[in-house]
């Protein structure tokens, strides 16, 4: 999930990158996989670099990786 996450991402577009890396954080949380959260934590600062950043998608993924949502 998470690389159909940066794929969509290296195309543009947000909306399934997102959907995708929120996926892929949320199987990874629950079964403790540490690679796939830190791939995800690099997709999202990534996003919080791009023209995307204030973008509503992206704030919904900062919410879930601190846990707001």
């Amino acid at each position: 999930m998470i690389q159909k996450a940066v794929a969509y991402y290296g195309l543009g577009a947000v909306d399934a990158s997102v959907r995708y890396a929120q996926g892929a954080f949320q199987l990874a949380n629950s079964i403790g996989s540490s690679k796939i959260i830190s791939k995800v934590k690099d997709l999202h600062r990534k996003l919080l670099q791009s023209p995307w950043r204030k973008d509503q998608y992206v704030t919904d993924l900062s919410d879930i990786l601190t846990g707001e949502k």
